[in-house]
């Protein structure tokens, strides 16, 4: 599921979604780059190694995908909790890019996480805590605080 908005920030119009979905590659590693001198953690598509969110598309067999972008703790904290196949959500600013292939540009998006929350953790038979109903969030490179969640009630 995706909500695209939009949202003033210091007078200028920023693209956002909020995507609820799971992560349908493994976790590629973190990269470290120079961002104005500085030099910051990455977890991000690179070449050969996708890094996306998935979602099934208003209730039809079709599945969506957008590229994402996590910066700092949060790149840690994913690679470090993050699998294929995991339910999660995430929420932040819309970079749109292109590509050429052939003749032709090809557009596309990539989601810079802000916030995510890890719905559910890996079972304990597949190496995971077993804590199945723990949802963990984190915004801008803190941890939040965790709720208590039924699985019953996940959408998946």
């Amino acid at each position: 599921m995706i909500e695209k908005f939009e949202r003033i920030n210091n007078g200028e119009i920023v693209q956002m979604a909020m995507i609820v979905g799971f992560l349908p590659h493994d976790i590629p590693a973190v990269r470290e780059v120079k961002v104005k001198g500085e030099p910051k953690k990455v977890l991000s598509s690179s070449s050969g190694n996708p890094f996306s969110i998935g979602w099934k598309d208003g209730g039809r067999d079709k599945k969506e995908f957008m590229s994402l972008e996590f910066w700092g703790n949060s790149a840690e904290v994913m690679k470090k909790y993050g699998y294929k196949g995991m339910p999660i959500s995430v929420s932040g600013r819309i970079k749109k890019s292109s590509y050429k292939r052939c003749d032709e540009v090809v557009p596309y998006e990539t989601l810079i996480v802000d916030k995510f929350e890890i719905l559910r953790f890996r079972k304990k038979e597949d190496g995971g805590s077993g804590e199945m109903s723990e949802v963990t969030q984190m915004q801008n490179g803190t941890e939040g605080k965790q709720i208590q969640v039924n699985p019953d009630d996940m959408p998946f």
